[in-house]
């Protein structure tokens, strides 16, 4: 798949993240909307709203993440503000993404298991902690409850890999199809909340730094999707 923020002319990526941006932020505002209509619908008790007000308060905080995301993945295709490479490592960026992820992953009954080594990558800290929890997320949205992901790192000569790898039984026949933009799988459960940064930013994040992002399916009902980064070399 050819770069698709650095292959088109300034105005026009603008215009492309700008709707990526949109779509992915009307979820979240319409969810603080609707929470806010129902509980100025009629008059309740304290503990009520209470709740509601809880409600909006995460919502809102899913929303400053997601507005961080976006600004550090604007960024991707720029020749001013080049991602920052340094020497970073896998499973400390991993544990941070699981730890943001504690509450999904027990509400789904979700078994993480993680193998391999922790290789150290050259990379953008901020970009790769994007791509995890993307990845995180997509697997556990993605994923039947009671499931297992499995998180493998391993080191390379050349390069760093980390691969997400979870059932699903709603893939398209062309995996490349999974990192078009805006494209969303029918069957997905919507009760989940995205960090909706998008499997295309993601993988525009990866190429930024001079590393890829692809899917496979390993058999019996699996999708893997690997990170690879350089690694580092002192």
């Amino acid at each position: 798949m050819k770069n698709f923020l650095a292959s088109v002319p300034t105005r026009s990526r603008e215009k492309d993240f700008i709707r990526h941006a949109s779509h992915e932020l009307r979820t979240p505002i319409a969810a603080l909307g609707a929470t806010t209509e129902l509980a100025l619908s009629r008059p309740r008790e304290a503990a009520e709203y209470i709740r509601h007000l809880e409600s909006c308060a995460k919502t809102s905080a899913e929303l400053s993440t997601l507005v961080n995301s976006l600004t550090a993945l604007a960024r991707i295709g720029g020749n001013n503000t080049p991602p920052q490479l340094v020497a970073l490592s896998f499973s400390e960026i991993l544990d941070e993404t699981l730890a943001k992820f504690t509450k999904p992953i027990a509400a789904n009954n979700i078994t993480i298991e993680t193998t391999g080594s922790a290789p150290t990558a050259l990379g953008d800290p901020a970009m790769t902690g994007i791509i995890l929890s993307n990845l995180l997320d997509n697997a556990i949205s993605y994923s039947a409850p009671g499931s297992t992901i499995s998180i493998n790192l391993s080191a390379h000569p050349d390069h760093a890999e980390i691969s997400f790898t979870n059932p699903s039984t709603d893939l398209p026949e062309d995996l490349e199809r999974l990192f078009e933009p805006l494209f969303r799988r029918d069957s997905a459960r919507t009760s989940n909340t995205h960090l909706g940064i998008g499997l295309t930013l993601s993988r525009e994040a990866a190429s930024a730094m001079s590393g890829t992002l692809t899917a496979t399916c390993p058999g019996n009902g699996l999708v893997c999707f690997c990170l690879c980064l350089p690694a580092f070399k002192p």
